[in-house]
Parts: structure tokens; C-alpha cells; sequence
């Protein structure tokens, strides 16, 4: 009885069809992580350089979880980023608020 590493008829390729295909993704591979480290040093660059902006567009445009927005509280732009951040909408208030909740926070912003 033959054994399929064997047996010229196998239908699995014993070697790579295409090695020159498997080369290029292996290169591939590397020019995206050297592309993702340039990018990632260009982001950390004007984090630094521009703290206020870098603040202002992470609060309002990331998505955000309660465990990092808890961690830096300090530091987030809450009114124009939080506010308007609809991941952290979804993940923070939104479980939260029903419309009788709502109803009851509305009421006591008109008579406050």
C-alpha cells in the first residue's frame, strides 16, 4: 500500500504551487509593519507636538472604552469630544438611558 507522500496522484501539492506567491506575501507582510511603525511614529509626533488637538480628535472621533475614558478623566475635551463621541454614547449612556430617564433629567434641567 502506498502512502500519499508517495503517491504521485495525491491531490494535496507536496510543495508550494506558487513559491514565489509565498516570497511576496512574506514581503508584503513586512513593508505593512514598517508602514503601520511610520505611521504609528507620525501619529505619536503630533500627539506630542499638538497635545490639545491630538486630545480634541481622539475624545471626539475614537472609539473609546469606560476603562480608558475613566483612566485619563482628567484629560479628555468632555464637552465638545466625549459629547459628541457616539462610541463612547453607545458603550456609556446609551444602556442607560431609557425614556422615562430621560423624561426625568429633562424635567429637572427646565425646573433647575
Amino acid at each position: 500500500m502506498k502512502t500519499p507522500e508517495n503517491n504521485n496522484t495525491s491531490l494535496v501539492p507536496q510543495q508550494p504551487l506558487f513559491p514565489i506567491l509565498e516570497k511576496q506575501g512574506r514581503q508584503l507582510a513586512i513593508v505593512e509593519k514598517l508602514l503601520a511603525e511610520s505611521v504609528r511614529k507620525k501619529i505619536l509626533q503630533f500627539a506630542l507636538s499638538h497635545p490639545d488637538s491630538f486630545i480634541s480628535i481622539i475624545s471626539s472621533c475614537h472609539p473609546l472604552t469606560p476603562v480608558l475614558i475613566k483612566k485619563h478623566k482628567d484629560k479628555w475635551e468632555w464637552i465638545c469630544g466625549l459629547a459628541r463621541n457616539k462610541s463612547v454614547y453607545q458603550k456609556v449612556f446609551r444602556p442607560y438611558l431609557t425614556d422615562s430617564f430621560t423624561d426625568e433629567i429633562m424635567n429637572k434641567i427646565k425646573n433647575a
